[in-house]
C-alpha cells in the first residue's frame, strides 16, 4: 500500500515508480499487483454493493483462500463471488453478472468472504483495471510473499511503505 495508508480497504494507488522501489530482498517468493475497491454488482433485477479484489489467478496470490464451490476464475472474463452474495442474488454457476462497464460469467463461489455488510468478489486485477475502473495501470497494493517476511516489513517501511 501507498505511504499512509494503515489499512487493506483504504484506497491508495501505487504508481508504476513506487511499484519498481519495492525494496529486492533474497527470500521474496512471489510480488503481484492488485487492485481492491467498490463496485455494484448487477445480477438481473437484483444488485448488491461488494468488494472487488483483483488479483493474478497465475499465482493464486490475493485470490479466494476458500472455494464452496465451482472453479477459480482462469481469465478476465470471470468472477468468483462470494457463496452468501450468491444466494441472496439467486446466482447459479455459468450465470451473467455486470460489474461496473464489465460483464462476467460466474465461475465459482468463496467461501468465507463475508462480512457485516459487505461480500467479496474476485476478478483478475486487469479485469478490474479495465472494465470496473478504466484505469488500466491502476494498483492499490502489491501482495508479497518472503520467507523473511520481518525483514521485508522492515525494508518496506524504510522506503516509505506501510507494510
Amino acid at each position: 500500500m501507498g505511504p499512509g495508508v494503515g489499512d487493506y480497504i483504504s484506497q491508495s494507488v501505487l504508481s508504476p515508480d513506487q511499484i519498481a522501489s519495492v525494496p529486492a530482498r533474497p527470500g521474496i517468493d512471489v510480488i503481484t499487483a492488485g487492485v481492491v475497491g467498490f463496485a455494484t454488482l448487477h445480477h438481473g433485477d437484483e444488485s448488491a454493493s461488494v468488494v472487488i479484489q483483483g488479483y493474478e489467478p497465475e499465482s493464486g496470490f490475493g485470490g479466494p483462500w476458500s472455494m464452496a464451490r465451482g472453479a477459480p476464475i482462469s481469465g478476465d472474463d470471470e468472477v468468483v463471488i462470494d457463496e452468501t452474495l450468491g444466494d441472496q442474488l439467486g446466482v447459479d454457476v455459468g450465470a451473467q453478472v455486470e460489474i461496473g462497464r464489465g460483464r462476467f460469467t460466474v465461475a465459482g463461489f468463496s467461501a468465507e468472504t463475508a462480512s457485516i455488510g459487505k461480500q467479496l468478489v474476485f476478478l483478475t486485477t486487469p479485469a478490474v483495471q479495465t472494465a470496473v475502473y478504466d484505469q488500466p495501470l491502476l494498483v492499490t497494493h502489491l501482495l508479497v510473499g518472503s520467507d523473511d517476511p520481518s525483514g521485508f516489513v522492515r525494508a518496506a517501511r524504510s522506503a516509505g511503505f506501510s507494510a
